[in-house]
């Protein structure tokens, strides 16, 4: 990220997920709890080789549906042109993992494996919109549909895997299966099983 005194291009309530970052950054002393001085003398280099003055630190959270994540270890950069996610960190203090697709990510509790936070890819940069986290529309346009698809559908999908295989993936991963199956289809694949 490179940063810049001028923020006008500062959202104050998307933070982007940075896998280089080993702490996380705002700008914005609103994103922070109570919030102590900073007396180090450390500060934060950016991607143009330009350092970020630290003058608070403290913790903050992102409030999911279905719980609270910690942001620990929160510097407050006043010149700083993004809110930055430690990824790493982020994973550390709250027990989770990210998975990063093309076009979003989802974090995932290491435990259960449920989807805790969604969010899309933007440019290449992964976002996290506080705004759109605290509204119940969001969790309503993010949550994955489970449309079901005949098994030869899903045969397709899976590259073409053996009966055996795509049977275990099915049941694994609880993919939606529906009833009814397309003939012609079911055709293809069972040609396609003999060979």
């Amino acid at each position: 990220m490179v940063a810049e005194a001028n923020t006008t291009y500062l959202n104050q309530n998307q933070w982007y997920a940075d896998s280089g970052a080993n702490i996380h950054v705002t700008s914005d002393i609103a994103n922070l709890a109570t919030s102590q001085p900073y007396e180090g003398d450390a500060s934060v280099g950016v991607g143009n080789r330009t350092s970020l003055i630290i003058s608070r630190t403290s913790t903050a959270s992102i409030k999911t549906s279905s719980s609270t994540l910690t942001l620990n270890d929160v510097a407050y950069c006043p010149q700083a042109s993004a809110h930055l996610l430690s990824i790493n960190k982020f994973c550390k203090d709250n027990n989770v993992l990210f998975e990063f697709m093309g076009f979003d990510f989802s974090v995932k509790d290491i435990l259960t494996g449920d989807i805790i936070l969604m969010g899309p890819s933007d440019n290449g940069l992964y976002l996290i919109n506080l705004c759109q986290l605290s509204s119940s529309k969001f969790h309503a346009l993010t949550m994955t549909v489970g449309i079901k698809a005949s098994t030869s559908t899903w045969h397709c999908r899976l590259g073409h895997p053996s009966a055996t295989t795509l049977h275990r993936v099915i049941s694994i991963f609880s993919l939606p299966v529906s009833n009814s199956i397309n003939k012609q289809v079911h055709l293809c694949v069972l040609s396609t099983w003999q060979i």
